[in-house]
């Protein structure tokens, strides 16, 4: 398998599913809703975007999908659909 120097996908660990390498499925985390916002997802959203407005670092990204398990990928969501998107306490109360 590979991967360009740099990629974020560097030190993701690998498992073996049918003979084959695949990069390993890390698992979700839940977030308490307390304090949470509901944001309407608008054309010119993107996960990453969002990341950065709301906890100030673009790679947060991936909170916002374990906070929406619904979605297994930002292209899955469509305008005019609503987001939990956890407080910057929270997610620092789960993440460290």
């Amino acid at each position: 398998m590979a991967i360009y120097r740099g990629s974020r996908y560097t030190n993701t660990a690998l498992t073996n599913r049918e003979g084959k390498l695949v990069f390993k499925i890390r698992e979700r985390r839940n977030f308490s809703l307390e304090n949470s916002t509901v944001y309407v997802f608008t054309e010119g959203d993107t996960l990453d975007g969002l990341a950065q407005r709301f906890y100030g670092d673009s790679q947060l990204w991936w909170v916002i999908l374990d906070a929406n398990p619904k979605y297994k990928s930002g292209i899955e969501i469509q305008y005019g659909e609503e987001l939990i998107l956890p407080s910057y306490e929270e997610v620092v109360k789960v993440y460290g």
